[in-house]
């Protein structure tokens, strides 16, 4: 097999592979965007870790760590997330809304990702059919050149 042969298989292994994690993330979330399907609660900030500004930087280029827990379904869940800039560091004991899937307590979002979430899912599909369609056409222009 040639170099470009193999290039031209290595193309559509991959691009497969990258469609294909777009899909098990599209039907991963696309449960959520059902409203009926989820619930909003307040999650409560349970530790925030403020690293030191680094040489050269600025205080906006601090990433805080916030871990934070809420309650569903009888258990207490736990999640984290990361908040650019010291200044903006919440306090311990601040509510976060959180938005979580009823049946599924485990698989939850902050209210601001799920307001985002119709741009997301929109991206994953044409990201997935992108690159299905990449994984399929580049391969025979690269054949093609042979």
């Amino acid at each position: 097999m040639g170099k470009r042969n193999m290039l031209a298989v290595l193309i559509l292994i991959g691009g497969a592979a990258a469609s294909f994690y777009c899909y098990a993330r599209l039907s991963h979330v696309l449960p959520m965007s059902v409203p009926d399907l989820v619930t909003k609660t307040e999650a409560t900030i349970t530790q925030v870790h403020t690293p030191m500004v680094k040489k050269g930087g600025t205080t906006s280029d601090v990433n805080n760590a916030v871990q934070f827990t809420f309650h569903a379904a009888g258990k207490t869940y736990e999640g984290n997330t990361s908040i650019r800039g010291r200044d903006k560091a919440p306090e311990v004991g601040t509510k976060l809304p959180v938005v979580y899937f009823t049946s599924r307590p485990d698989i939850f979002l902050q209210q601001a990702e799920y307001d985002d979430l119709p741009r997301q899912l929109r991206a994953l599909r044409i990201m997935m059919i992108g690159f299905a369609l990449a994984a399929i056409i580049v391969p025979f222009g690269v054949m093609k050149h042979a």
